[in-house]
């Protein structure tokens, strides 16, 4: 890491000092997303090996979080798959796949959903999460597919994300946050 980097990490873990409220924690992580050009965060918790969903909250657009619960997006969704077996972060440019001839008819439905609803990239970081076979997946969404390309900014995002997952818990009211259809 860079002295830039080191700067950065030290102001994001900062700017969580002293918070303990769960409301005050989820604020501040999406503040922190926004001041660094994102416009949604989403932060779930799944357990491996099945992927089964434990806990998800999310400040993506409601009518996009309806459609991807309701539609059962959660089986498509790229982001778990990767996460099933790899631990490096995974990047989407949602309305890119349409071409793609091998792509399911979810994961097209689910690229489509994305693009519609104004995202263009989101960039995620999985790493382990309390219990033995417990993941963390971190999601940044931004409108501007040019973010893609940015490695500083790319380096920067995964550092906020990591600190962010270290932080943000399941939402103390369930009805507050998007949460996923818990599979038994």
């Amino acid at each position: 890491m860079t002295g830039a980097d080191n700067s950065f990490v030290q102001q994001v873990v900062t700017a969580f000092d002293g918070l303990t409220d769960d409301a005050a924690i989820w604020d501040r992580a999406n503040a922190l997303v926004g001041d660094n050009g994102g416009c949604a965060l989403t932060v779930g918790v799944v357990q491996r090996p099945g992927m089964q969903p434990v806990w998800a909250r999310s400040s993506m657009d409601p009518a996009f979080l309806t459609v991807y619960a309701e539609q059962g997006l959660f089986d498509h969704d790229p982001f778990i798959a990767h996460f099933r077996t790899e631990t490096t972060p995974i990047t989407a440019l949602p309305g890119t796949l349409q071409a793609v001839s091998d792509l399911s008819d979810g994961a097209r439905q689910l690229d489509q959903a994305l693009h519609d609803a104004g995202y263009r990239f989101l960039y995620g970081v999985g790493m382990g999460h309390g219990r033995a076979g417990g993941c963390s997946i971190v999601t940044f969404c931004s409108t501007r597919a040019a973010d893609a390309g940015d490695a500083d900014k790319l380096a920067r995002v995964r550092l906020l994300l990591t600190i962010i997952g270290a932080h943000v818990g399941p939402p103390e009211q369930p009805d507050a946050d998007f949460t996923v259809p818990m599979r038994h």
